[in-house]
């Protein structure tokens, strides 16, 4: 298996293949693969692409939201050759605080009306504990079952 370094190369080359320019996309990936490199980590998880993006303090929300894409493109390519690589969900993607349900709202409620069982809290905790926001559309469109 070849590390994070060499599979952002291959993931690179073949999106430019594609047609792709794929220049700010590379940057961002690079620098998320030397973050991964300085914690010696073999495999991308959700833990650490969270706790890269969360480092990012003066960036955007919506740019933070880009970045994790980017991120997830290329777990998913990683994960065909990496069994222990985690794509990161695209409903962890921050955004706006305007454009969010209330963490502690949707806990206690339940999540559009599914009830507040032990699985939900335990999701809406976590992404709490990270900083993050649970998008609207989420819980209206998805329910409690997909977070």
């Amino acid at each position: 298996m070849n590390t994070l370094r060499e599979a952002l190369q291959e993931y690179v080359t073949l999106r430019r293949s594609f047609g792709f320019k794929f220049r700010d996309d590379a940057r961002v990936l690079a620098r998320f693969v030397t973050f991964m490199e300085e914690r010696r980590a073999l495999h991308i998880t959700v833990r650490l692409t969270l706790e890269w993006l969360r480092q990012m303090q003066t960036v955007q929300p919506a740019e933070r939201a880009r970045r994790l894409c980017f991120v997830r493109g290329f777990a998913r390519h990683r994960s065909a050759t990496d069994p222990f690589t985690e794509v990161p969900s695209q409903e962890l993607c921050p955004i706006e605080p305007s454009a969010a349900v209330s963490l502690h709202r949707a806990g206690s409620a339940g999540l559009a009306g599914g009830g507040a069982t032990p699985a939900n809290r335990m999701a809406v905790n976590s992404v709490a504990a990270l900083g993050l926001s649970l998008p609207i559309w989420s819980a209206q469109r998805h329910g409690p079952a997909h977070l």
